[in-house]
């Protein structure tokens, strides 16, 4: 093989390698930044605050999310078909002290993997017939 030849296959090989190992960095830092759980929670003695719930929610940490940011979707299992605690059309956030529990008006993570994580940022919103509302929490 010629001398020439022998060159541009080591700096091509070179070019790869390196070209290799900046994909593999970039991949390793992106999963390693974010992660997305989705879980149920049936909540059946909610007392006051809303009465017995199923739930599904979503629990995200990113970047912009180091915490985590939770998003939930609950839907009244109770007899009468709507939330106890809640009337129709409200709407509210941590600023405003809704859902207080013993002491702290806030709310507290109903991911089982993320349970006693508490925070006063969040909203939510009750559908207009008071049978489902939506909170999104940022910790």
């Amino acid at each position: 093989m010629h001398t020439g030849n022998i060159r541009r296959t080591a700096r091509l090989s070179a070019a790869i390698l390196g070209t290799l190992a900046m994909f593999a960095v970039f991949a390793g830092t992106a999963s390693a930044a974010a992660s997305v759980e989705h879980y149920t929670f049936n909540g059946l003695n909610t007392g006051e605050f809303y009465g017995p719930v199923a739930c599904k929610g979503v629990f995200i940490v990113n970047k912009k999310f180091p915490q985590g940011k939770e998003i939930e979707r609950c839907e009244s299992t109770s007899p009468s078909g709507t939330l106890e605690g809640l009337k129709g059309g409200e709407e509210g956030s941590g600023a405003t002290g809704g859902f207080p529990y013993s002491g702290f008006a806030g709310w507290e993570s109903d991911d089982s993997a993320h349970a006693g994580l508490k925070t006063t940022n969040f909203t939510y919103k009750v559908n207009k017939t008071d049978t489902r509302f939506k909170l999104t929490a940022i910790y």
